[in-house]
């Protein structure tokens, strides 16, 4: 896997399925505050914020269909 890009508190890595071959990146967001790069940066309530936009983005995401538009294929805790 390579890392595609990284943020305070989320990394993107290229990734490949393992029996299809099919090329995908998977986003990994940091939920924890202490535990993110985000604790240097920003204050812990700007990152609850921030973690919020992301779960709405997620719902977002899993109600849209359409080829021009990434497609959220799960999420796991």
């Amino acid at each position: 896997t390579d890392v595609l890009g990284a943020g305070s508190f989320s990394t993107v890595y290229r990734c490949v399925n393992r029996t299809t071959k099919e090329e995908f990146a998977v986003k990994v967001v940091e939920k924890s505050f202490e535990n993110s790069n985000a604790r240097h940066t920003m204050k812990k309530h700007h990152f609850e914020l921030a973690i919020d936009r992301i779960q709405a983005e997620m719902n977002i995401l899993k109600m849209c269909k359409h080829p021009n538009v990434i497609t959220l294929h799960g999420t796991k805790s």
